[in-house]
């Protein structure tokens, strides 16, 4: 187990990585999300709900996923797996799925 919760992660200068802690999982799907736009990619939701997420990226054929999900002692939320290549393109800024005026009022 981390000895840290996920409070507010520099993304341009961190990345996720595997035994990262979120208090939750909406945090860790927020988080995911800001990540997806500061890098230029878009993700689906395979599985979400309140024991774990896992994303994946929506480009065909691209291999990057990562899992989440409950740490056994249910207080926190945390990244179980993590494929963190991708081999995608990545998406116009503009048809970027993952920006909306919710996430953009947030990173304000």
């Amino acid at each position: 187990m981390s000895d840290y919760f996920f409070v507010a992660l520099d993304l341009e200068e961190h990345s996720l990585c595997v035994g990262l802690c979120f208090k939750d999982s909406l945090w860790f799907k927020q988080v995911i999300h800001s990540n997806t736009i500061l890098h230029n990619f878009d993700i689906k939701n395979k599985v979400s709900n309140k024991s774990r997420v896992i994303a994946t990226c929506t480009y065909h054929g691209c291999l990057w996923r990562i899992r989440a999900s409950l740490c056994s002692y249910g207080h926190s939320f945390e990244v179980k797996k993590l494929h963190s290549t991708h081999i995608c393109p990545g998406v116009n800024r503009a048809r970027n799925k993952q920006k909306t005026t919710c996430c953009v009022a947030h990173e304000i």
